[in-house]
């Protein structure tokens, strides 16, 4: 299992999942995002997963072939057209791939777990999509999937400021990371390195980042901050004293820790474009290899015997 996520921000959706591939004789680590182009119909989609890894590649491959081979002459591809299509090819996948197994729909049964982003050229738009097997349902503002996604959502609420998208982009790619990072902690079969993606709603696909935005350190001193605030409102009998040295100490924390994140920003603008700065491909129509990700390592055989159209560079 994994944990996968997509959540609006000002700017379009960000994507989100965490890389650990387990239940083998060792952990293994995968992209759990996978992208393609639409050019006919003027479209992206992205698409996270969770569940067994060969048989939610193997959906999306067969979803993404069926997309490419609509005519432009049945575009555009709205959210309902695009929700039928999704509905469908599963359909197709669970008959032929999920009902035969008899362990389907039990505990030791193979899942299939999906989040799709829609972005639209021609009206600049994002759309979000997931799965409960064979029925897609749209999401406004976010979705959760596999075995971290009670957890997740528990985490995200909270801390979210109005609503999604109303906040700006950092914010809540910083909060994605910070949910992933504690949802690899707690939840297992979740780990290894967390990935984004980003789905500009005007430019299309921008550049993924793998490196961590906040370190494991900041992460755990959050959780302390909170546990701090917590029994400094609600333990009377904690004296007056040792509340305001323990609240002073807290501001000193939160000090530090805003000095460390200017200086780690710095650090990475000095390396370069950010997420959100530059498109990578899904600029309009044209030829379908014009819009190709070209992944940065070899082709696994699983892609070479025609799997998903592309993945992001590791």
């Amino acid at each position: 299992m994994t944990i996968a996520a997509a959540m609006r921000c000002q700017g379009g959706v960000i994507l989100c999942a965490d890389s650990l591939v387990s239940g083998g004789e060792v952990n293994l680590s995968q992209a759990k995002i996978i992208t393609f182009n639409v050019p006919l119909l003027r479209s992206n989609v992205a698409m996270a997963f969770a569940g067994n890894i060969s048989h939610c590649v193997a959906a999306i491959s067969a979803f993404a072939r069926g997309l490419k081979k609509i005519p432009a002459t049945k575009g555009p591809l709205t959210p309902e057209f695009f929700k039928s299509e999704f509905e469908d090819s599963l359909a197709k996948f669970y008959k032929k791939h999920m009902y035969p197994d008899p362990h389907f729909n039990t505990a030791y049964g193979d899942s299939v777990y999906l989040i799709a982003v829609l972005q639209n050229q021609d009206t600049k738009e994002t759309f979000i999509f997931a799965n409960d097997k064979t029925v897609v349902n749209d999401h406004g503002s976010a979705v959760f999937v596999g075995a971290g996604q009670s957890i997740a959502r528990y985490i995200v609420e909270p801390l979210v400021c109005i609503s999604l998208q109303a906040m700006d982009n950092d914010k809540v790619l910083l909060l994605a990371d910070y949910m992933l990072e504690q949802v690899k902690e707690f939840v297992p079969g979740c780990g290894n390195q967390s990935h984004f993606f980003f789905v500009s709603n005007t430019l299309g696909f921008c550049r993924l980042t793998r490196e961590p935005l906040l370190h494991r350190e900041r992460s755990s001193t959050f959780r302390r901050i909170i546990a701090d605030l917590f029994y400094a409102s609600a333990d009377l009998d904690l004296g007056d004293d040792l509340v305001r040295i323990g609240l002073h100490m807290t501001d000193r924390r939160i000090e530090n820790i805003r000095e460390e994140q200017r200086s780690e920003r710095e650090r990475r603008q000095k390396l370069g474009p950010r997420v959100f700065d530059l498109p990578l491909i899904g600029r309009g129509p044209g030829k379908a290899e014009e819009y190709k990700v070209r992944p940065s390592e070899p082709q696994t055989s699983e892609d070479q015997a025609g799997g998903p159209p592309s993945a992001p560079p590791r």
